[in-house]
């Protein structure tokens, strides 16, 4: 379940003439644990490649 104010985000990147698509959390403030520095906060936080497991740090 994700954090109050935040949603699901659903994007594509293009590489070597492929698209793949990857979604990430959006908050409306910098909520989010960066993944190097544990003091800084982002508004976003990667989920994943669309098919991929969770990662360890979106299980709570």
């Amino acid at each position: 379940m994700a954090p109050p104010h935040c949603h699901v985000i659903r994007y594509q990147t293009k590489k070597n003439d492929k698209i793949y698509w990857y979604y990430k959390l959006q908050a409306a403030e910098p909520i989010f644990t960066t993944a190097t520095d544990n003091n800084k906060k982002s508004k976003y936080l990667y989920l994943g490649k669309a098919g991929s497991e969770a990662p360890e740090r979106c299980s709570g």
